[in-house]
């Protein structure tokens, strides 16, 4: 069994076959997928889906590429999801100074907006951050407590994995993995502590290097699960119990056949 923490149901190469794509990752073993939001139209149609599919679960928040979006209307609507019970996450949230989409100053306005949110919700943050971990983790230093959530499809290095793991914060891992180039987010990925770990495709997007494939899909976590215990040394059921346990934990989901098996509409508890 494997939790595909971060996948874009909505994106179209996904919604077109939603039904498709979901009983590939049953048949694939992916049991759990959650579905997040890049604005908040994005985030109530993650929580229909959530709302009407068994095993899949709902996050919603403002991508930095549109943080100039963020405003009271904004502020209000996504609180009002975030204290709904409908969604497990706030995000995804954060920084990104590869494109600069949006201002910096922003970014960081709607990153702050956001974990204020997350914070006064009990709920955990997803963070987003591409080439912007001096000011992604000094935002999250600074953030309000308790400091919950995910760094998702990590990118960065020894030291910056440091000091979001001081944090309290978990690391998820993507297929980028399996690139040649990662040779240093692998050593990240080996040295991490096993209870700080996820999987996650970002589907539709960084598909399985050498799979011949035009979109990645949450049954291709395996794919990241399995480079992940060949990075560490560990059994693939290991490293998909692991990880899985380390979402639920996370996000408050439900596991079939755990302690809290029963899975029901996939919404927040």
């Amino acid at each position: 069994m494997l939790v595909d923490s971060h996948a874009h149901l909505t994106q179209k190469q996904l919604s077109r076959d939603l039904d498709g794509v979901l009983s590939r990752a049953r048949a694939a073993g992916v049991s759990v997928v959650l579905t997040v939001g890049t604005d908040l139209g994005d985030g109530r149609r993650c929580i229909e889906i959530a709302s009407s599919r068994p095993g899949v679960y709902a996050a919603a928040g403002l991508h930095p590429h549109d943080a100039s979006a963020w405003g009271p209307a904004c502020r209000d609507e996504l609180k009002a999801m975030a204290e709904s019970g409908r969604i497990v996450a706030v995000g995804e949230t954060g920084l990104d100074y590869h494109r600069d989409l949006s201002p910096r100053k922003a970014q960081i306005e709607a990153f702050e907006g956001q974990l204020a949110i997350a914070a006064s919700s009990g709920l955990p943050a997803i963070i987003h951050c591409r080439e912007a971990y001096e000011d992604c983790i000094s935002v999250l230093e600074a953030a309000a407590v308790p400091r919950r959530g995910v760094v998702h499809c990590y990118s960065g290095g020894h030291a910056e994995a440091e000091r979001i793991l001081a944090l309290g914060f978990f690391l998820s891992f993507t297929a980028s993995l399996t690139y040649a180039a990662s040779v240093e987010l692998r050593e990240v990925a080996q040295r991490a502590p096993a209870d700080r770990i996820m999987v996650e495709t970002d589907a539709p997007f960084l598909a399985p290097k050498k799979l011949k494939v035009r979109f990645n899909e949450p049954a291709l976590v395996v794919y990241t699960a399995a480079a992940l215990a060949e990075i560490r040394g560990s059994a693939p059921s290991e490293i998909e119990a692991v990880t899985s346990a380390n979402a639920a934990r996370l996000f408050g989901l439900r596991l079939p056949g755990g302690p809290e098996a029963g899975l029901g509409d996939g919404l927040a508890r």
